[in-house]
This record gives structure tokens, sequence and C-alpha cells, in this order.
């Protein structure tokens, strides 16, 4: 039965990403194959995503598209994991015969078990006995073979009323500094130079198990794996962003001076109704600190608008507030009303058109910041990890300690020389746009 041929289409976030790669590792263990087009597979794996309602659109659009081939092609089965079958199991099972086999977030020990249901015709749930328990080995990157994700925690106790989080994944469980660093030591063993540290909020990682916050310790620890190159974190809340965190993270120098902190709005009245530990002058203060005292610190932040109750004062207060702290990296969500969250119970003041304008604007002032930020960069020289070579452009594509993966823009490289995939060159900057920029190798 383990010539099973499968296919896996993976939504959402850096989480889920390791969620996929963990199951494949595991597939791949058993002997299962696998295939680049879902199409040509016999059972068909969904990791869905189910925070705000576009990721919920997109999960369920994919489903329908991928049970076509059970119709078309020699598509067996479909199973669906991820955070929108924990969220919406039962309906889902009665709802959507589409798909054949349910899977938990943390039941990927049973992955095995669901494909063979679903390859037999089988209509099955897995739901059960939750883990985090990792064994580095069962896992198959999907990332550049050069870097990859480690996510150092599950769940989420902060409870923002606008989060399902918490109900989909429960509350915050550390891994242990032994889990992580096993886990480092086997991805550099395979060739990973780029670890990026990851959890719903990783300034908590610690507290459950060590009875303290410990992200500048397992920071330190990991640095310290022999063939890590670079190291970052990201999803940090900006109240545990520690002066030890900032410290650790500046003076080591094989972890990025990168700093990605969520902080969703600048309006202590919105801030208070989102549930948000941080308020306008903590984070103010804590950004005129990064600036003063660790100028090489990157800052990305993700905010939100349309917020209910959020007026034209507000807003102000957010555009204002964006353009003072000048962040180098910024992403903005437009607020989505999600089930069981406090905030799904408030009353929507801002229509869909103006969320729209709203995000817009601020994209739009950060564009402005953007392009500023990186002019400055020109003449620059950069250690720069080369991802890929664009046939069509004939150029390389990298990024330097000040972009993360996926998630911010690119550096083009252009080289009279050919250069390796997967390894570090000085390019120096001689052009830049609003999200990237372009260089040529020394």
């Amino acid at each position: 039965m383990n010539d099973i041929k499968i296919g896996i289409v993976s939504l959402g976030c850096a989480k889920n990403t390791v969620d996929t790669e963990m199951m494949m590792g595991i597939l791949s263990r058993e002997g299962f194959n696998f295939v680049q087009k879902p199409q040509d597979a016999q059972v068909i794996i969904i990791n869905t995503c189910g925070f705000i309602n576009d990721a919920k659109k997109e999960s369920i659009d994919t489903i329908f598209e991928m049970s076509e081939y059970k119709k078309k092609t020699g598509v067996r089965g479909i199973v669906v994991t991820g955070c929108l079958s924990k969220r919406y199991k039962e309906l889902l099972f009665k709802d959507l015969p589409e798909a054949d086999v349910f899977l938990g977030t943390e039941n990927y020990h049973k992955i095995v078990q669901a494909v063979t249901a679903a390859y037999n015709g089988e209509r099955k749930m897995f739901f059960d006995d939750a883990s985090i328990d990792y064994t580095p080995q069962d896992r198959v990157l999907t990332t550049n073979p050069h870097s990859a994700y480690i996510k150092i925690a599950e769940g989420c106790n902060n409870r923002c009323s606008y989060c399902a989080i918490p109900f989909i994944r429960g509350d915050f469980r550390s891994r242990s500094y032994e889990s992580v660093l096993e886990e480092a030591e086997y991805l550099v063993s395979i060739g990973v130079k780029e670890i990026t540290l990851i959890a719903q909020d990783t300034t908590k990682y610690g507290r459950d198990i060590y009875g303290k916050a410990c992200l500048a310790e397992l920071l330190k620890k990991v640095s310290d794996v022999n063939g890590v190159k670079w190291l970052r974190v990201l999803y940090s809340y900006p109240e545990g962003i520690t002066d030890e965190v900032l410290d650790v993270i500046y003076k080591t120098p094989n972890i990025c001076n990168y700093i990605d902190m969520p902080i969703q709005h600048f309006s202590n009245r919105v801030l208070k109704m989102m549930n948000r530990q941080n308020t306008f002058e903590s984070v103010m203060g804590l950004i005129k600190k990064i600036r003063s005292n660790y100028p090489e610190m990157i800052l990305r932040t993700t905010l939100m608008v349309g917020f209910p109750s959020e007026d034209q004062e507000d807003f102000e207060i957010l555009k204002k507030s964006v353009i003072k702290a000048r962040f180098d990296r910024l992403g903005v969500f437009k607020f989505s009303k999600e089930e069981d969250t406090k905030a799904y119970e408030f009353d929507e003041t801002v229509s869909e058109e103006e969320k729209g304008t709203r995000h817009k604007e601020i994209m739009d002032i950060q564009k402005e910041i953007s392009y500023k930020k990186n002019q400055e960069r020109v003449s620059k020289t950069y250690s720069v990890l080369i991802d890929e070579y664009d046939e069509d452009i004939f150029m390389y594509l990298g990024r330097s300690f000040e972009i993360a993966p996926e998630s911010d823009g690119k550096i083009y490289v252009a080289s009279k020389s050919q250069l390796e995939i997967g390894s570090f060159y000085d390019v120096v900057i001689n052009k830049a746009e609003y999200h990237d920029l372009m260089g040529e190798a020394r």
C-alpha cells in the first residue's frame, strides 16, 4: 500500500509549512511517493488555513478544485488537514463530501492511516492524541534546501479579541531546548544554513515549561549549533521584546538583526478593544530604544485596519504613527470577523469598501517609506544568500540579513561568473525599487 502516489497542497503561514513538511517526512519514511502535480496523485493532502475569511475561502476553493481530479484523473481520495479542518471538523465532514478524511492540526502521527483510508474510499476523522513531539528526521523540506523554519511552540495564550488561533491550536506549549536543538542539528546536517524560529508568539517561549520567558537563551543555544550561518526569529510580540532578547540578537554574529513585532494598531482605544498588551506609548518607546541602541536593526510589523468601531480619528493616529515609526517592513490585514472570538460579537462599523481604502492608504504610506529606505542602501555592500536563478532575466535572486524568507522582497543579483545556490556572496547594490533591490556580485 505504500506505493500510493501523494500530492500535497500547503496553504497559509510558515507554521503550516512546517506541519506539511512533518507529514511528508512521515510518509517518506514509510515509502510513499510524492508527485509534483496534484492531478498525477492517487491521494491529495490539503493543509488548510482558517485564520481569516479570505484564507478560509481559499481553502474551500482548493478542496473543490482538487475534488475535480477525482472525476477526471486517477485521484482516489482527499485528506484535509490544518486549521480549517480542526476548526470546523464536524461541519466540514457533514457538508463537504468532496473530501474523504479530516485530520487535526497536531495528529500527524496518523497521516499514514489517513492517506490509506482516503485511498480506500473511506470517510474518517482523526482528531485525538494531540502532540507537539517532533522527530527531526520526520521532515521533508519544501522551502529552499538551505533555509528552513523551526516551530518552537504550538498554540497561544494571548486571547486577542479578533483571533481564533487559541480555539484552533490550543494553549501555548513550548518545545524543550533539547528538542529544538536536535532539530537544528539535523537541519544543518542536511545542508540548511539559515534557520528561522517561529511560533504564534515567540517571546512566550519557555514560560510554560521553564517558568520564565527563555527566548534569549534559546537563541544563544541555536546560534551555537555548528553550521548555522543565519538565525532569525519571527512573530515576537512587542511586550516580550526585552533588553536581553535585543542584546542577544544584536551581539551574536550569526543572528540576523531583524525584529518582527506584530503590533496591529497605534490607537490605544482600538488596542484595548483588541485585548492587546501593547500601547501607543510602549511601542513608540520600544522603537525609539531600538533605533537609538541597535541602529542596524531591521523592524517589521503587521497592522490591522477596519476593526469594529475604528473611526477616522483612530485611523489618523495609525497613519501618523506609521509615518513616525518608519518601519523597514510592514504588512496590513483587513479585519475579518471570526466565530468564537470576542470581536465576533462587535458591531461592524467599517464597510468592506472602507477597509480596502484604509488598507491602500497605509500601504501607500509604507511604499514611500520603503522606497526611501531602499534608496539609502544603494552603493552599500551586503552579504547575500543566493536562493535561486531566474533563467528568464538571467539574474540570481537572493536576500541579505534584512530580508526574511517569503515575507519580504528580494535582491536581484547580476554576476559575470556562476554563483552557487545556497551560498553567500558580497553584492554591491546599484539600484533600488519600492520592495526589491538590484546589485552585482563582487
